[in-house]
């Protein structure tokens, strides 16, 4: 819990910039994290970033829904 309230910290201090790099780097872990269940696994990170500079919330909702996805397999 400690993380997300860290990285929310973050994005405020640094205007958004934070924001955008974790959207990425969320992308990648959640690549990693589907490849290490055996679930094929998509470059995510560039969908993310673009999402978080366009419409931050509709990355928000694909990242949760890849997480739930992967609760379900």
């Amino acid at each position: 819990m400690w993380n997300k309230n860290l990285a929310l910290l973050l994005t405020i201090v640094t205007c958004g910039i934070y924001g955008i790099y974790w959207a990425y780097k969320m992308g990648g872990l959640l690549d990693k994290a589907q490849t290490d269940r055996g679930m094929p696994a998509q470059n995510r990170a560039v969908v993310y970033l673009i999402l978080e500079l366009v419409i931050a919330p509709v990355g928000w909702i694909l990242m949760q829904n890849t997480i739930n996805s992967m609760i379900d397999e």
